[in-house]
């Protein structure tokens, strides 16, 4: 017993203030981390702060559990490597990395995913950063978790293509109101230049309200044609709508440039992003590529538009279902895309 816990006796409420010693008895120390975190929440974090002990406590749990990674965040540290080896499980796929375990000394390692014994081939002991051979635990896919490979030609699905961009523009009379359209086209126009891909690089624009717009390159000009069917929209001569940005620099610049101008007074308040989706997926995915949309609202015309489904009457009826995606509009375009190797942004 010590002294913080130990009464005098006897007690007289009346008299005695002090019953027990001012200093009360020192906080107990916080237990450190004994499972501390080994990577970045920026570059990858749960979306559950505790992960649910049993299935059916994660059935009953209104909440969705999944990874959001970034792994490309920083790329001040990032190992690219061009190698002809690129080791993966035998069974599962999976990269080796830092997780892995050696046996053997140093002969075979253990898939940490499946747990499958791989062989460690030869071409492996040699480190390209420092073109040395040695320990493979000292190669740059041991040691960080985050890495490029430049892979061979036979180990492509598809033959190498230019890098492909294409960019779609809302502009709609919220869009020209808001001065968003005039932002987007003036960071477009300062970045242009540094756009990631070699010399064969290539560009392409859309713009949509109630209709959509294509823009031709062709040299020094840029020639507008628009296309007012959603139904069974129409593409036209592919010739042209996507051409290299270093041939037309500077009429894509002086199309950014005038973009905002030329559509101030308009008073199209429609928006057919869904129609737009199923058009420049055609446009690019031969070659596949990157799309980047940028829209003030959600689709109000064409494919992809959302329909009003809540009833006050059917609040109390237990689930809601307007909660749930009412058509697979937005699964089949990104199986879609994911198929023909196309990357989508979409910035609201």
């Amino acid at each position: 017993m010590n002294e913080w816990s130990r009464v005098k006796a006897p007690i007289a409420p009346l008299q005695d203030r002090e019953l027990l010693p001012s200093n009360g008895p020192d906080l107990p120390v916080t237990p450190a981390i004994t499972n501390p975190v080994n990577c970045h929440p920026h570059i990858m974090r749960s979306m559950l702060p505790n992960m649910p002990s049993s299935a059916k406590l994660l059935t009953g749990c209104p909440l969705h559990l999944g990874l959001v990674m970034h792994p490309f965040r920083d790329l001040s540290d990032l190992h690219t490597i061009n190698s002809e080896v690129i080791v993966r499980c035998r069974s599962c796929r999976t990269y080796i990395n830092p997780f892995i375990q050696f046996l053997e000394p140093g002969r075979r390692w253990r898939c940490p995913v499946c747990f499958l014994a791989n062989s460690v081939p030869d071409d492996f002991y040699h480190d390209p950063g420092t073109q040395t051979y040695g320990e493979p635990s000292r190669r740059p896919g041991i040691r960080s978790a985050t890495i490029e490979f430049i892979p061979p030609s036979e180990y492509m699905l598809l033959p190498p293509h230019p890098a492909n961009y294409l960019f779609c523009f809302d502009v709609s009379r919220n869009a020209i109101a808001t001065g968003y359209l005039r932002l987007v086209c003036g960071r477009l126009t300062a970045l242009l230049n540094r756009i990631s891909g070699d010399s064969r690089r290539q560009i392409a624009f859309i713009t949509y309200d109630s209709a959509v717009n294509f823009y031709k390159l062709c040299g020094d000009t840029v020639r507008f044609m628009i296309c007012p069917d959603l139904d069974e929209p129409l593409l036209p001569d592919y010739e042209g709508l996507v051409d290299r940005i270093n041939n037309s620099a500077e009429a894509i610049q002086d199309f950014l440039h005038q973009l905002p101008q030329a559509l101030a007074s308009t008073n199209d308040v429609g928006n057919c992003l869904g129609s737009v989706s199923q058009i420049r997926l055609r446009l690019i995915g031969e070659t596949g590529g990157r799309i980047s949309s940028f829209t003030t609202s959600i689709p109000t015309v064409g494919a992809g538009t959302p329909r009003p489904r809540e009833n006050p009457n059917e609040r109390s009826l237990g689930d809601a279902k307007f909660l749930g995606p009412a058509t697979d509009f937005c699964k089949t375009f990104s199986l879609d895309c994911s198929a023909q190797q196309v990357a989508v942004d979409c910035s609201c």
